[in-house]
């Protein structure tokens, strides 16, 4: 399991950090701490979370660092709203990742800091100038009464919950161990998590003669138990084969095509049999035809 230790501050600091493990080297450190050119062409190191590592600390442990690298103006009192809510954005996930954190300060950063070294009194105190140079109102804010923060013990019901029943008409593949009562914890209350079993059924949806689209088609004829009419045309059965049913059926559409591939040669010979006789039909008529009329004219000579 990786602990790593959580790094921000100053781009200075930073750099030196990285220098003294030995993980940048001094030509990349002084391209780090170059100013960020907006739309220049040399490359820059963009604000946001990275993960470093830094060497073995022990024979089976290595140290990681997650560093913050800010932008130019990321810890200025004036910096830019966009620039205030990366500031608070990455310093939230910071915090979330690491258990410990620890902010590295340059020297101008440590010279800005303001030390108040005078003592307070127990009441806060603030003196406001008025219109007039010669007079100052002094306020003085007087604390409400203490309330001191504690936890109250009070009766609450037991439960056991190493024992559960399973329903009688649940499905022998369902797993036991989901009906056993889970504890939610919360931060002022608490909850047993439950589960019911629901008995399968078969639902039924009526289609009407609305349009429907070929990927929820395809969605319904993959995931839903299907009862085909009898009263299909081979119209309709083709698109419902083309669309889904010859990926879920495939040997059950193949054999399907080749009964309709059989039957078309077989209809198509028959067309041609019945094509045959019937010239061959026609034919006949024709020579009994010309018989007869050679017939009538030579009775007429």
């Amino acid at each position: 399991m990786i602990k790593p230790l959580g790094v921000y501050g100053s781009k200075v600091g930073i750099v030196r950090l990285l220098r003294s493990i030995n993980i940048v080297s001094e030509d990349l450190a002084r391209l780090l701490l170059s100013p960020t050119e907006v739309g220049g062409s040399r490359p820059t190191l963009s604000s946001g979370l990275y993960i470093v590592a830094g060497g073995p600390v022990g024979p089976s442990e290595e140290r990681h660092y997650v560093i913050y690298w800010p932008e130019d103006s990321t810890w200025d009192d004036s910096a830019a709203s966009s620039v205030s809510r990366n500031r608070v954005t990455f310093m939230r996930y910071l915090t979330k990742i690491c258990d410990q954190v620890v902010a590295i300060l340059s020297s101008k950063h440590s010279a800005s800091i303001v030390w108040d070294d005078k003592d307070n009194d127990s009441s806060d105190t603030e003196s406001v100038e008025t219109g007039d140079p010669d007079r100052l109102v002094t306020f003085v804010v007087e604390k409400t009464d203490d309330q001191e923060d504690g936890a109250k013990l009070r009766p609450d019901e037991s439960r056991d919950i190493s024992s559960y029943e399973i329903p009688a008409e649940c499905s022998p593949d369902v797993d036991p161990s989901i009906f056993i009562p889970r504890l939610l914890h919360g931060e002022t209350t608490q909850a047993f998590s439950t589960v019911t079993y629901i008995p399968r059924r078969i639902l039924w949806k009526e289609f009407d003669h609305r349009p429907i689209s070929r990927m929820l088609l395809e969605q319904m004829l993959s995931e839903n138990a299907l009862v085909l009419s009898e009263s299909l045309d081979e119209k309709a059965v083709k698109i419902l084969v083309d669309v889904a049913l010859s990926k879920r059926f495939p040997e059950q559409c193949s054999k399907l095509n080749a009964v309709r591939r059989d039957i078309r040669e077989d209809s198509h010979k028959e067309m041609k049999r019945k094509q045959r006789l019937f010239c061959q039909g026609l034919q006949d008529e024709e020579r009994a035809l010309w018989s007869t009329l050679e017939s009538l004219l030579l009775t007429t000579w």
